[in-house]
């Protein structure tokens, strides 16, 4: 039984009463009513000279009594609780962020504090004075920390609003979901009704809004959220990972590797140009589908320089309307051209279609020097035959006078095993490249007891099934995607282009079925059709690194088939810089130092660091086993980065780690045998972004903190509907008085004498018993 005193406007005094009655509620029933009845039953039945309605009130009199008892057995008390309003917490985010300007009209101008401050202001603060009819309202703001605005009166309270701001050092940071915790800990006491945060959804420091989302859905308290700030960040064009060869002969094709990223700027075109500098003129482009509003695309850029010395190259992003920072649409890049000639070995045991098409075609380049030898030779064709050689150079240092051997389907028995042995030491030790031709023939099936040859062939030579190869209709090499990124591959001037001309080059009708690729080899052709054991594409154009030089495998012999009404188009341009790529390591980069590269010296949080490490031909040689970047910062362990070659650059490591905390980064050589070369460097992980980060509002994170809290999620726009959203919410106990004890009254043992004198006097007057 519960009875309500109202003191004032904001209190209310509840008075309940209490028992210590200890009986069940059924035996109580149970036995009220076996009294009442048997007390009428004795009254109805007792003979006495008094009438029904004297015994009825003597019966009354005698329930009276018992009842009184039963209230002294009971422990009969008077308890009396003091109660309050629900709180409301209001926290307003003075965060620098909210500085920002709030998306509207531009010619009302305001920040994003503004907007939330006219919201509680508008109408003489007509939204503050009505929650304070209902709630005990809490006004708070949070930066980096909370602090609470302690006012008397409406009036007073708009006016503290009025003066807030986002100036301060206190406003580098914000603490939101700190704030969001600290007003529902249950440490205070009550919980409140609910909390209503004006904000953009930042936090920079402190728990995250994520971690507070659970801790309020779990105390049951529902979070009203006002967002403030745009949605989509302001437009970006980025130009990010650049990844190119430094040197270059004349006429390569130079593949540069970048990363487009862009922001808010989803169904847009992108154009991406290489700019010669010293020109002007743009020597490649692409155009990019952004496809989301948070983008980011790799793409190889081809660029063919034709002139010896540095070239430097502009790699450009357009740049769009409203882009603040223009500066990241742009990377330089310098490519020293070198003029040089290949001299290149070539070697065939006959003179097959492949032979005579590349001779006559090297023959006729100027920047190749040519010596060629042919095992199935007449006697006078080295003196008719001004490229070539009646044998083969055996000795080490005539055989390292060459930049590349091209061997087509040579007869492994008519040469000496001490020429295969200088073959091996001239790619490992020198950084010589070489060409391994199949032919129907020898190669590779009489190969599989060379041991050279077997270390330096990209496949496994048992694997070659039935001698003499396949022949086939007519088929297509298919590229892989390590083949559509290599440079020598590149016969078009975009990637796309070369894709469609490899579609459209005359066909194969032989090959060499070699299974097994050896575990560092990398295909770059596969058959379209056949199929390996293990139901893989059969490779047929596959390359590896041994040592210090790069051997690259041919399943096919047929190359010249691509002169077929084109000339030497094709054919001249995927020979000369397969050649040229293959001799870079022993011509470009033998005297090159060690050298750790990174694509910037600054990281954001999280963001992928990709880093690089370039070797000379004879560091490549001595690699003993994996070799690692080991990462070096203060207050953490060692950390260990495997590396892997490149696809784009010859002689390059890379390696990308997107997990690193904050901190400032050495990096050295660890393992395969070169942990004392004195390459280093060094960067940075910034620690987590500041206010001004990122701009935009965090929309989705308030919006889940609402709806997992059963509260509600309000734009600037939707904002005037919080007032009839709140919840009521219980009042709040303030104070238990002292209980008043009623069963131990000397008026309640006066009220059962009483009974008992009256119901004793009214029998004896009627003679009753």
């Amino acid at each position: 039984m519960m009875l309500l005193a109202q003191t004032d406007a904001v209190h209310q005094t509840q008075w309940q009463l209490e028992t210590h009655w200890t009986w069940a509620p059924w035996f109580t029933v149970l036995f009220v009513v076996a009294v009442v009845l048997g007390v009428a039953y004795l009254y109805a039945r007792e003979t006495s000279p008094a009438g029904p309605v004297y015994r009825g009130l003597l019966g009354v009199l005698r329930l009276t009594t018992i009842a009184l008892v039963l209230v002294m057995l009971s422990e009969l008390l008077l308890s009396a609780t003091r109660s309050g309003l629900p709180r409301l917490v209001v926290l307003l985010d003075t965060s620098a962020s909210m500085g920002l300007d709030q998306p509207g009209d531009p010619s009302s101008r305001e920040t994003r504090l503004q907007a939330a401050r006219a919201l509680f202001l508008a109408n003489n603060a007509e939204l503050i004075e009505q929650w304070q009819e209902q709630y005990v309202v809490e006004f708070a703001t949070v930066a980096d920390g909370t602090k609470r605005i302690d006012a008397e009166g409406t009036q007073e309270l708009a006016d503290a609003l009025k003066s807030l701001n986002t100036d301060g050092p206190e406003a580098a940071q914000s603490r939101l979901g700190d704030a969001v915790a600290s007003a529902i800990d249950a440490r205070q006491g009550t919980l409140p009704a609910a909390v209503v945060i004006a904000t953009d959804g930042r936090t920079t420091a402190g728990r995250s809004l994520d971690e507070v989302r659970e801790l309020a859905r779990r105390r049951g308290v529902p979070i009203y959220a006002l967002g403030y700030g745009a949605t989509t960040a302001p437009s970006d064009v980025r130009v990010t990972n650049l990844l190119a060869d430094r040197r270059a002969f004349v006429d390569d094709l130079v593949a540069i590797g970048v990363t487009l990223e862009t922001t808010s700027l989803a169904d847009r075109t992108i154009n991406v140009k290489v700019r010669d500098t010293a020109t002007g003129n743009v020597v490649a482009e692409q155009a990019v589908e952004v496809t989301s509003d948070t983008f980011s695309h790799p793409l190889q850029l081809v660029v063919n320089p034709d002139q010896q010395g540095e070239t430097t190259y502009s790699i450009e992003a357009d740049v769009v309307e409203g882009e603040r920072d223009t500066d990241n649409n742009r990377l330089t890049h310098v490519v020293d051209v070198r003029d040089d000639q290949v001299r290149v070995l070539l070697a065939a045991g006959y003179p097959n279609y492949e032979f005579r098409y590349l001779k006559n075609l090297l023959d006729r380049d100027s920047s190749f020097e040519l010596t060629s030898y042919l095992q199935e030779a007449d006697l006078d064709y080295a003196s008719q035959d001004a490229t070539a050689v009646a044998t083969l150079p055996v000795d080490e240092k005539a055989l390292d006078e060459f930049d590349v051997l091209v061997l087509i389907d040579l007869n492994p028995r008519l040469l000496p095993p001490r020429w295969w042995q200088n073959t091996e030491r001239h790619v490992a030790e020198q950084g010589g490249g070489l060409v391994l031709v199949a032919g129907p023939r020898h190669f590779p099936w009489q190969y599989t007891s060379n041991s050279p040859v077997a270390t330096l062939s990209p496949v496994e030579l048992r694997s070659a099934g039935r001698a003499g190869g396949m022949y086939d209709g007519g088929f297509d090499l298919e590229l892989t995607p390590l083949g559509l990124d290599t440079p020598a591959m590149q016969l078009g001037a975009s990637p796309a282009e070369s894709a469609t001309i490899w579609q459209q080059l005359p066909p194969f009708y032989w090959y060499a079925a070699a299974e097994n690729l050896k575990p560092a080899a990398r295909a770059l052709a596969v058959h379209p059709t056949a199929r390996t054991s293990d139901g893989s594409p059969l490779p047929l154009v596959a390359t590896q690194y041994v040592g210090a030089g790069r051997v690259l495998y041919h399943g096919v012999d047929s190359t010249w088939r691509w002169r077929f009404r084109v000339g030497d188009v094709f054919f001249a341009r995927y020979w000369g810089q397969t050649l040229r790529q293959l001799a870079r390591t022993k011509l470009l980069e033998g005297n090159e130092e060690a050298e750790i590269l990174g694509d910037r010296e600054q990281y954001d949080l999280g963001q992928p660091v990709r880093l690089g490490l370039r070797l000379d031909g004879k560091e490549l040689a001595t690699l003993d086993r994996q070799i690692e970047l080991l990462l070096m910062t203060d207050g953490q362990p060692n950390r260990r980065v495997p590396l892997s070659a490149s696809r784009i650059s010859a002689g390059q490591l890379q390696a990308t780690v997107s997990d690193l905390p904050p901190g400032h980064y050495r990096v050295s050589v660890a393992g395969g045998g070169l942990e004392k070369l004195p390459a280093a460097g060094e960067f940075t992980v910034l620690a987590p972004p500041g206010e001004l980060a990122d701009e935009t509002m965090n929309q989705a994170g308030l919006q889940q903190l609402a709806e997992a809290t059963y509260g509600q999620f309000y734009t600037a726009e939707t904002a005037s509907q919080l007032a009839g959203d709140l919840p009521m919410g219980d009042r709040v106990p303030l104070e238990v008085m002292p209980p008043i004890e009623l069963w131990n009254r000397w008026w309640m043992l006066a009220a059962i004498t009483a009974c008992l004198s009256t119901e004793w006097i009214l029998r004896k007057r009627r003679a009753m018993l």
